[in-house]
């Protein structure tokens, strides 16, 4: 708990040294920036572990600390359902927290490759462990591209707030490209 209290303020300082607010908008509060933190790390998708679960949410809250104005972020949490609310979550989630996750999309799916219980059946006859680190780098690369256009679609089709990671890892178009990496990844390691 220490350590985590201890991360958290090194974060929240080297933010407010790094990232300075300009113009006459008052920067975002330490207050805020950890509220938002915190909130990020709350209920997870199991296959991401608690240190890039922290990554992601550190990347997160840094990038609203460099772009938001503690008035946005206000704005954000007492009339996230307004349409004005709606308008800033929506891009905050696009322009922020996907490019964010892309920070952290390869261990996440290696892990998940790793625990597929059809890729765990292939062990007696490959390296599931290339397997799966090559279709990661794969992935990696794929998201890394399309990370801000997958969260639009998420986000215009989005019929009841959901974890945005969640809604990420699972895009349709995300899945079935997983799928056919392990496929291509099966087939090179032969």
């Amino acid at each position: 708990m220490i350590k985590r209290l201890i991360t958290i303020a090194t974060f929240v300082s080297l933010t407010l040294a790094l990232y300075p607010q300009g113009g006459a908008a008052t920067p975002a509060t330490k207050a805020q920036v950890n509220s938002i933190f915190e909130s990020c790390l709350v209920d997870p998708p199991q296959t991401v572990s608690p240190s890039a679960m922290t990554s992601l949410c550190a990347c997160y809250a840094a990038g609203l600390m460099a772009t938001m104005s503690a008035e946005d972020l206000s704005l954000l949490t007492s009339s996230a359902a307004s349409p004005e609310g709606q308008k800033l979550r929506n891009k905050i989630l696009t322009e922020i927290y996907a490019p964010c996750a892309a920070e952290i999309i390869y261990e996440t799916i290696e892990q998940s490759c790793l625990e597929d219980t059809d890729v765990q059946s292939l062990n007696d006859t490959y390296n599931t462990a290339d397997i799966c680190a090559c279709s990661a780098q794969q992935a990696d690369t794929w998201f890394k591209t399309r990370n801000q256009s997958l969260m639009t679609d998420i986000l215009e089709k989005q019929t009841q707030s959901t974890h945005p990671l969640k809604a990420l890892l699972s895009h349709q178009l995300l899945v079935s490209t997983v799928k056919s990496n392990i496929v291509a990844c099966t087939a090179e390691f032969q």
